[in-house]
């Protein structure tokens, strides 16, 4: 059996902890996957108390240990078992050192796009330690159509279009370009309005933004609006278009939602847009980011519903050949069994010489 350790920070990411949860449900006989957490309130108090407990802690030893952000990559390389990293941002914000890290210790990168993977290569990580994987989604849990007792609650009238932002609240999203595009709109037609999550750094400044524009009504901002913990999926059925404004080419998990969800997608051309979306087809994409352009497709898609529809029926099509959950959790089976070695049952020996060889010292991340 293998063993793997989920090391996860206490408040994962959208994309972190719907991964991390439906590779749990597939634990079985010959993965067995342990989860703990690293900050306030978790099993850890910091990185220095995880350090300590896989180094020298009396508890269990795991095959490979599963990192999912910054702090917890750090613990888990300074470790004995092989790493594996899943990237929720874009590689320029790997820590400083980690290619040095790659090379002398076992850590494999999972994207979960190629433009994510070519983004590790031209960083110079050695390609074979860079994987792609999809992310998973879970289809019984989005709503297909618009949930009007909802959009109630949100403040959003039956007439109102309202414009989804799929992005990370803490990544490196793009609010204020989506609030100037749709502030555009709103001028020209008060019923366009902007949908965030309500969480996050961004959400604060796009509020002041909004009062500076004297278009208080612009935003709405679900969490806040509820007074509660909204879940992502829960936006999908108040939204009537998703508006992609993220120039990066991680995360795709927000994206894959939309698709999933079968919203029709407004976006700017970027890699990750490129990958996952066809202009014409599944979305209608910009060759650029001008505010203006991107406000003009956005009306005319408003003004032909039947247009809409059928993108976002492609776009969900899409979404089910991509993000099936089942072969997604297979392929991160296979590469826990491949990364924890040949002694385990069902895992052939590795030919290849980076992949054959572990050195469990040299440079740490933590210096």
């Amino acid at each position: 059996m293998t063993q793997v350790l989920h090391l996860l920070p206490c408040e994962p990411d959208l994309q972190a902890s719907r991964l991390a949860a439906a590779l749990r449900r597939s634990s079985d006989r010959q993965v067995e996957i342990v989860t703990r957490t690293i900050g306030r309130g978790g099993d850890y108090r910091n990185v220095a108390h995880a350090v300590a407990a896989l180094r020298l802690g009396r508890g269990p030893t795991f095959d490979v240990v599963h990192a999912w952000d910054r702090s917890t990559l750090i613990a888990a390389t300074r470790g004995e078992a092989p790493v594996i990293y899943s990237l929720s941002d874009s590689a320029a914000r790997l820590p400083a050192g980690f290619r040095a890290q790659m090379m002398y210790r076992q850590v494999h990168l999972v994207s979960t796009t190629h433009a994510g993977r070519a983004a590790c290569m031209r960083r110079q990580m050695p390609p074979d330690r860079c994987h792609v994987i999809s992310p998973p989604v879970d289809f019984g849990s989005i709503r297909q159509g618009r949930n009007e007792a909802f959009r109630q609650a949100l403040g959003l009238g039956p007439e109102e279009l309202a414009i989804l932002v799929p992005e990370e609240p803490a990544g490196a999203g793009r609010h204020g370009l989506a609030l100037h595009i749709v502030s555009i709109l709103h001028v020209l037609e008060p019923r366009y309005r902007i949908l965030l999550w309500g969480r996050g750094e961004h959400v604060a400044a796009c509020g002041r933004l909004a009062r500076k524009l004297k278009q208080p009504k612009l935003i709405v901002q679900a969490e806040r609006q509820l007074g509660r913990r909204v879940e992502f999926e829960e936006l999908l059925s108040a939204a009537d278009m998703a508006l992609v404004t993220a120039r990066q080419a991680e995360p795709a998990y927000p994206m894959a939602l939309c698709m999933a969800a079968g919203l029709p997608i407004v976006a700017g051309l970027s890699v990750i847009v490129k990958e996952l979306l066809s202009d014409g087809r599944s979305a209608t994409i910009a060759p650029t980011f001008q505010p203006r352009d991107l406000a003009q497709r956005v009306m005319k898609l408003a003004e032909n519903p039947a247009r809409a529809a059928s993108l976002g029926e492609a776009a969900a099509a899409d979404a089910r050949r991509q993000f099936d959950p089942s072969r997604v959790v297979e392929e991160y089976r296979l590469l826990y069994r491949r990364v924890a070695g040949p002694c385990h049952p069902g895992v052939e020996p590795r030919r290849d010489s980076a992949l054959s060889t572990m050195t469990v010292t040299g440079p740490s991340l933590a210096r």
